[in-house]
């Protein structure tokens, strides 16, 4: 059975217009779009989505059973009002369940500015933390490390481009420097806060500094990734999809981080990047692993294995 081609690989609300929520994704072919707040028909938008990344032109994909697609769903005024958004791909009187969400995650989702942490450290012992992520907005933002007491912790804030950031939000122009680092020293308590303001609003990022409780929240996320696919394509497209691509993940070894995979039945893999480095994001699809390695001695650069060799 070949896993359905058709998903959303995008959520997120307009940096131009708090009323728009844009949708990326491979949408059905030969399907007109329907799109419902609880029982009331909404406007959207359709066009092609241009934009592709740096994995998905490293491989020859080929999509048969869909397009991409970015979708602007235009939501009312009174939205919020409501309980939950499904967006459908039609064709007669035949509707596939693309996306849906509850407006309670909409609400959270339309929090500015965005945050998103790609990687966390804690080091309870020696009360250090490193984070590193992006938070886009229109503006320089401002950002600041608080214990669990409200205290403004000291610590070194690194800012860096990312292009790939700037691509995501197309709509409008964004501060360049929008992706950032953080190392401090002498943390303790069980939850430190990110915190990140700008004109249109703060936003307050938990974040622990317990390992275990790191773990659980990724691993709750990839539940959550599971999940909405299999509420989307049911328990056979999802097994089918873990069986054909496995599960990738990230894991630390006596101060080396390096990508692993797991197979469908269990097997573990040998370690699919070079030893005595640090691995500090990843992404994974068609055969090739795009990875940002670094080492003490070499600045961290980009780097593409070709996992069919």
């Amino acid at each position: 059975m070949k896993v359905q081609e058709w998903e959303v690989k995008r959520a997120r609300f307009s940096l131009k217009d708090e009323q728009v929520y844009i949708l990326q994704g491979i949408f059905p072919s030969g399907r007109s779009i329907e799109v419902f707040l609880d029982k009331e028909k909404i406007s959207a938008e359709m066009e092609n989505w241009e934009y592709n990344g740096a994995l998905e032109m490293s491989g020859n994909t080929e999509i048969s059973k869909g397009e991409k697609v970015t979708v602007f769903l235009t939501l009312p005024e009174n939205w919020e009002k409501h309980h939950h958004l499904c967006v459908f791909a039609r064709a007669g009187e035949e509707r596939l369940l693309w996306y849906e969400s509850s407006v309670k995650r909409l609400k959270e989702a339309r929090q500015r500015p965005a945050i998103y942490l790609e990687e966390e450290l804690a080091d309870n012992k020696k009360g250090t933390l490193y984070l590193r992520g992006w938070a886009a907005d229109t503006e320089l933002l401002k950002i600041g490390l608080f214990d669990q007491k409200k205290k403004k912790l000291p610590c070194k804030l690194r800012r860096n481009a990312r292009l790939d950031i700037q691509a995501v939000y197309f709509e409008t122009e964004i501060e360049k420097n929008c992706g950032f680092t953080i190392e401090a020293e002498g943390v303790s308590g069980r939850v430190a806060y990110l915190v990140v303001v700008g004109a249109q609003g703060k936003n307050v990022y938990p974040v622990n500094l317990a390992p275990a409780m790191i773990l659980k929240q990724k691993m709750e996320k990839y539940v959550k990734r599971g999940m909405d696919y299999w509420k989307l394509h049911g328990m056979q497209a999802l097994t089918a999809r873990v069986a054909k691509d496995g599960l990738y993940y990230l894991s630390i070894d006596h101060g080396s981080a390096g990508v692993y995979k797991l197979t469908a039945d269990g097997r573990e893999t040998a370690l699919l990047t070079p030893g005595k480095c640090c691995v500090q994001g990843f992404s994974a699809a068609n055969d090739n692993l795009l990875y940002v390695k670094g080492t003490p001695a070499h600045i961290a650069d980009l780097y593409l294995l070709d996992m069919s060799t």
